[in-house]
C-alpha cells in the first residue's frame, strides 16, 4: 500500500514538473532554509527515504519540502521512518525543508486502529497527551 502511495507521488511530480518546468538544480539555500515560514510544495512519506534518494529527487522536481514523521500511535505501529539528528541536519544542509509529523489518534470517526475518543473532555485530554509526547520527542 506504501509503494502505491509512494508511485502515485512520484506521477504526480512528474505531472506538476511538466506543468512548471522543475526547478533550478542549484536552489538559492540560504534563502530557503533562511525562511520560518515554508510556502513551497513537499511531500511527506511513512517509509525510509535515504539522504541518497532524497538527492536523486532532487533534481527536476518543483517539490522543496519533506514530511517526516516523528512519532504517534499510528506512524509508529505502521512502521514508519523516525529520523535521528543526523539525518535531519544533513536534509536540512542539502536545501530540504522539513515538516514534522506527530501522527497519533485518528478522528473518531474513522476505522484507523488508534482513534480519539468522541467525548470532547475525552478527546482534549487526548491531545493534551499528544501535544506533550511531541513535545518531548
Amino acid at each position: 500500500m506504501r509503494r502505491v502511495a509512494f508511485l502515485a507521488l512520484l506521477a504526480v511530480a512528474t505531472a506538476l514538473l511538466a506543468l512548471e518546468g522543475g526547478r533550478a538544480t542549484t536552489p538559492n539555500v540560504e534563502a530557503h532554509l533562511g525562511s520560518q515560514i515554508n510556502t513551497h510544495r513537499g511531500f511527506d512519506r511513512c517509509g525510509a527515504m535515504s539522504t541518497a534518494d532524497l538527492d536523486a529527487f532532487w533534481n527536476g522536481t518543483p517539490l522543496w519540502t519533506v514530511g517526516i514523521y516523528i512519532g504517534g500511535e499510528t506512524a509508529q505501529d505502521g512502521g514508519c521512518f523516525l529520523p535521528d539528528g543526523a539525518w535531519v541536519t544533513t536534509v536540512r544542509t542539502r536545501g530540504w525543508g522539513i515538516v514534522f509529523i506527530w501522527d497519533g489518534l485518528q478522528a473518531p470517526c474513522t476505522s484507523k486502529t488508534y482513534r480519539m475518543s468522541s467525548n470532547t473532555t475525552t478527546a482534549y485530554d487526548q491531545g493534551v497527551d499528544a501535544a506533550n509526547r511531541a513535545f518531548a520527542g
